[in-house]
């Protein structure tokens, strides 16, 4: 609610819809999941540790149902260390 002042339509990637106390729906379009798809095989493409994970042939992500997030975590940890250092 705090942000309706600043947005008035919202393009989303993720099919959620979120609840809002006034009792309407948000304007906004869902445009796939390709930019979070995107991110994440960048995510992972970066890391050494998850890498191995991405399938740049077919373009598939091998994810783990179980360690989705951790993986994530490491992988975004990879990338500030990485950063920071150069």
């Amino acid at each position: 609610m705090w942000t309706e002042k600043y947005l008035d339509y919202m393009h989303y990637t993720v099919p959620l819809k979120t609840a809002i106390p006034g009792g309407y729906e948000f304007p906004g379009e869902y445009v796939g999941q390709t930019g979070t798809y995107e991110a994440i095989k960048h995510i992972y493409s970066s890391s050494s540790q998850l890498s191995t994970l991405v399938d740049s042939e077919n373009g598939d992500l091998h994810v783990s149902k179980r360690y989705f997030a951790t993986d994530l975590e490491k992988g975004i940890q990879d990338i500030r260390e990485s950063w920071r250092t150069k």
